[in-house]
Formats: structure tokens, C-alpha cells, sequence
């Protein structure tokens, strides 16, 4: 199982979210947020 947006590995489920078919790394969406935050400042 990896990142279908970064292509990294998942070791386990909880490393991710399944979302629409595809799993999406918790590391990839904090980056994001924070991302998102700085835009806002």
C-alpha cells in the first residue's frame, strides 16, 4: 500500500486514509495544512 499522491510506503492503515479508491498519506495532508496555514499569515 503506498501514497497515491507522494508514492511513499505505508507501513500500516493508520498511516493513511482511504479516500475514493486511493490511500492518502497523513503526511501528505498535514503538509498541506501547514502549506495552507502559511498562505493564510
Amino acid at each position: 500500500m503506498e501514497c497515491s499522491v507522494t508514492g511513499k510506503s505505508l507501513r500500516d492503515p493508520s498511516d493513511g486514509i482511504w479516500d475514493d479508491g486511493e490511500w492518502i498519506s497523513w503526511d501528505y495532508i498535514n503538509e498541506q495544512l501547514y502549506i495552507n496555514e502559511l498562505k493564510e499569515e
